[in-house]
Order: C-alpha cells, then sequence, then structure tokens
C-alpha cells in the first residue's frame, strides 16, 4: 500500500483491533461489575496489606490486569518471534484469543471468571 511494507499494515490492523476492543472494555467493564450481575464474594471489604477492597478497586484492578500481563509478556513473545520468524502466526494467534476471550466476557458471571477472561 504506496510503497508500505505489508508486514506492517498488518500488524498496525491488529493493533487496531485490540485497541478497539480494549477501547470498549474500559467503558463496558465497570458498568457491568458495578452493576451486582457479577457476583464478587468476599472480595469487596476485605482489607489486604491494610487496603480496604472497594468495588472500585477491584474494577480498577480488572482494568489494569491486561495490560500489566500484556506489557510484561510482549518483549518475550517478540523476542520468541523473531527467532523464530513466524509473525505471521503470532499475530494471527494473538487475533483469535482476542477474539474467543471478547465472547467469553459474555459468559463470565464471577469476578474470579472475569479476571482469568481478562488475563
Amino acid at each position: 500500500m504506496f510503497g508500505t511494507d505489508r508486514r506492517v499494515v498488518v500488524l498496525a490492523l491488529a493493533r487496531m483491533a485490540d485497541a478497539v476492543a480494549n477501547s470498549f472494555l474500559i467503558i463496558v467493564l465497570p458498568l457491568y461489575i458495578a452493576s451486582g450481575e457479577l457476583a464478587i464474594p468476599g472480595f469487596e471489604g476485605r482489607m489486604v496489606l491494610g487496603i480496604p477492597l472497594t468495588i472500585e478497586l477491584l474494577i480498577g484492578f480488572a482494568l489494569s490486569l491486561f495490560g500489566f500481563l500484556n506489557s510484561f509478556a510482549q518483549p518475550f513473545t517478540g523476542r520468541l518471534s523473531d527467532r523464530t520468524g513466524r509473525r505471521k502466526i503470532f499475530i494471527l494467534f494473538g487475533l483469535g484469543v482476542l477474539a474467543v476471550t471478547s465472547v467469553a466476557y459474555a459468559l463470565v458471571d464471577t469476578y474470579e471468571a472475569l479476571l482469568v477472561v481478562r488475563g
């Protein structure tokens, strides 16, 4: 496309899909957790390291979990994809995982399950 490497375009589209999915969740996930539809047994009101677990803190943890794990894993998966030379497989696998987890959000009914899907 206009002299641009196709791999760069594909990677940009994959990152766009990821960003759209996560942007949507930043709006919907707090509403879902705070709605009362999601079971949060034993978490709210507990103290961890002297910090009370409020619904806002639980929402913040669920939202930030993906970013923390993604930032941690990127250097390792990037190096692995560079070493194997199979970037396309990594991108397709990542998009597949994104699609499966996006559907899984509709199936979770506990906070723990939500954390697993978000992670």
